[in-house]
């Protein structure tokens, strides 16, 4: 029984490891489309100044 529940937390501990992951990579995405369209946006400002 022990052996079993080690399996089932190592389990859910893998799918939680694996969440974290996913958000912090997904933060990581936001942050850096967020900085391109910032260049971007810089970019075309001194074009028309």
């Amino acid at each position: 029984m022990l052996h079993f529940n080690n399996r089932l937390f190592q389990y859910v501990h893998l799918q939680l490891l694996q969440n974290h992951y996913d958000l912090s990579h997904k933060k990581k995405m936001a942050a850096e489309k967020q900085q391109a369209i910032f260049t971007i946006d810089q970019f075309i400002f001194k074009l028309y100044i």
